[in-house]
């Protein structure tokens, strides 16, 4: 019932596009779109319940940094798909939570959600091998993408050569990991993600934070003090402040 729900919806916005805007779509498109929201929607309704009871005290799971010796990448990709256009977000911070690289970028011609996460993480990984890091760990909220590279795969959607070239990659990158976090770790990305859409040409940051994203990127140095704090027994009630935030 869900499916059905879900495929009516789009044949209602493939009437509109083809009245209002003369594009057509063509059903096996529109199945394969229907299917992808499906899924990306129901992935959304899964409660995420983090190991550590400490990060409880803190409400929902924050930004958590890399371990020493490592960079953490979280990637996000968002999509107009009225323009059929996908923007990625990149931000790569080491073990203090300082930025080392940010990334904005676009592609046209892309209309699945899940295709554009996808390419969003194989921008992730170009980057940061042209970059030469060897302990990489790769953050995104697209759950449908990271299960799909880090388990095998029963069907082969579109997105599916992508995730077998980020297999590939990753079998000769030993230090290199991909892991599902939450929507709401993952801020710095999916702010890059959305300023990617107003631009028209790629854009980098080398140890430098972009001004759509510092605001975020302190709040959540602020959330991982917070939680070191507490988590090491060093919190006091001056600092609820620094907890609620």
């Amino acid at each position: 019932m869900e499916e059905v729900a879900v495929v009516m919806w789009r044949i209602w916005l493939r009437r509109n596009q083809l009245i209002f805007e003369n594009s057509f779509m063509p059903p096996k498109h529109l199945i394969n779109i229907a299917r992808e929201q499906l899924r990306e929607f129901q992935m959304a309704q899964v409660v995420v319940e983090h190991p550590n009871p400490i990060r409880g005290l803190l409400g929902q799971v924050g930004w958590v940094k890399p371990t020493a010796g490592s960079v953490k990448v979280n990637w996000d990709a968002a999509l107009d798909q009225k323009k059929g256009k996908a923007g990625f977000g990149i931000v790569i911070r080491d073990e203090k939570g300082e930025i080392l690289t940010a990334c904005c970028d676009q592609r046209p011609h892309v209309q699945v959600p899940a295709m554009a996460e996808c390419l969003a993480l194989w921008k992730a990984l170009e980057l940061c091998r042209d970059l030469g890091f060897c302990r990489v760990w790769f953050e995104g909220d697209a759950q449908t993408i990271v299960k799909a590279v880090n388990e095998e795969m029963p069907d082969f959607p579109c997105y599916g050569s992508i995730v077998l070239d980020v297999k590939k990659l990753l079998e000769q990158k030993v230090g290199w990991k991909i892991q599902y976090i939450h929507r709401s770790s993952n801020g710095a990305a999916h702010s890059l993600a959305k300023e990617a859409l107003k631009l028209d040409t790629e854009v980098i940051w080398m140890e430098e934070t972009p001004a759509c994203i510092a605001e975020c990127i302190e709040i959540e140095k602020r959330c991982e003090k917070a939680y070191e704090d507490v988590a090491s027994g060093d919190a006091n009630p001056r600092n609820d402040k620094d907890i609620e935030a």
